[in-house]
């Protein structure tokens, strides 16, 4: 049994699932690649993947309906989706169909292992204090001027649900 994260990565480009895979497996983490919306959901309980990253425009299936499927069989999956549809309204119903993260093609690895590491941050042990953190950060930048504090809070207000901040009203930590 490995202790490394397994990664499903879902996308119909074979050049986009071998570049993933080269990079990942360098960053120490187990990759389960499909190319097919319907064979990846097919296997999804036999893999049990720790993350799921998936293309939106595939030719078998769209991601937004791949990423509700795995919503039904996994509510605490992490979910990125990772594709070339860059408007606000296709990021709003990205996230809306279950995903965690969005990330527009073409990307930075950088940018993509950190968000990787932040989604699996926050479902480890390690939860509760980086919460505290992100709430102390907040705190911080609400003293600065009103056009970076509101940047924060569009941020954590996007990410408060995985950062699971309970009833606290992001609002308060603005000053007006």
């Amino acid at each position: 049994m490995s202790d490394k994260i397994k990664i499903m990565i879902v996308d119909d480009d074979e050049t986009i699932i071998d570049t993933l895979s080269f990079n990942l497996k360098r960053g120490g983490f187990e990759v389960v690649p499909f190319n097919s919306g319907l064979v990846a959901i097919s296997k999804f309980t036999e893999v049990l993947p720790d993350l799921v990253m998936l293309d939106w425009m595939m030719p078998d299936m769209k991601g937004p309906d791949l990423c509700g499927l795995i919503r039904e069989q996994s509510a605490d999956v992490p979910i990125i989706m990772l594709t070339g549809r860059s408007t606000p309204s296709d990021v709003a119903f990205g996230l809306a169909s279950g995903a965690d993260d969005y990330l527009v093609k073409p990307f930075s690895m950088v940018e993509l292992m950190a968000r990787i590491d932040a989604l699996c941050a926050v479902l480890s042990k390690t939860k509760r204090k980086r919460s505290k953190t992100v709430l102390s950060l907040v705190r911080y930048f609400s003293t600065m001027t009103p056009g970076v504090s509101h940047i924060m809070v569009a941020i954590l207000s996007f990410h408060r649900a995985n950062l699971n901040f309970s009833k606290c009203s992001c609002k308060t930590w603005v000053k007006q």
